[in-house]
């Protein structure tokens, strides 16, 4: 898959869905969450690359795709409402405590389908992956339909050593990885980061 994304796994075998019956086309709708208080990299959403803002790249490959009937981004700010509108998504509104640095991105997620409960398919994508394609949502959606699952997470290979620091001692632990690979070979453990999350 384009961008060294891996379409890693379709979870949970899901129950017979109305989703997934016959000539039934479900309503798949996309959320892209957005907020105004990025703290590591200020205003990271909405930062120029290529000319374009970096959620245009997303909101184009998600409308691109064919397969969602509604684009959407969720924010509490207004430079990004307006930008989304320009870029073609729709937006909402989402409440404060959805938008705080300690806030879950399932939070802002609930905020949302509480107030668009209309939907079979929602969509979470982040907007800082410039590099994801419509072919990757039509792969995604693809891979989750033939499994009849009932959620497709889509990940980034990640081949390179991890660390965790202990915030009391300082110490520093590897994570999965074995410290008997001095470097990093074809047998280097590789690790999958969370990119894409597609739930019914």
């Amino acid at each position: 898959v384009a961008a060294n994304s891996l379409l890693a796994a379709a979870m949970a075998a899901a129950p017979a869905s109305p989703v997934f019956d016959g000539d039934v086309v479900p309503r798949i709708v996309a959320v892209i969450p957005a907020r105004g208080g990025s703290v590591s990299v200020p205003r990271k959403n909405i930062k120029i690359l290529q000319g374009r803002p970096l959620i245009d790249w997303v909101i184009q490959a998600a409308e691109y795709s064919g397969i969602f009937d509604e684009v959407w981004v969720s924010t509490d700010d207004d430079e990004i409402h307006m930008i989304a509108k320009k870029c073609g998504a729709k937006v909402h509104r989402r409440s404060p405590h959805t938008a705080t640095n300690t806030a879950s991105t399932e939070s802002a997620l609930v905020d949302f389908v509480k107030a668009h409960p209309n939907y079979d398919v929602l969509c979470l994508i982040q907007a800082t992956s410039p590099l994801i394609t419509p072919l990757d949502f039509q792969k995604g959606w693809d891979a989750m339909r033939r499994a009849k699952a009932d959620s497709l997470v889509t990940c980034v290979r990640a081949h390179r050593f991890l660390w965790s620091v202990d915030k009391r001692s300082g110490v520093a632990r590897a994570v999965g990885c074995n410290l008997a690979f001095e470097y990093l070979t074809a047998d280097s453990p590789v690790l999958h980061e969370q990119w894409l999350i597609i739930h019914r």
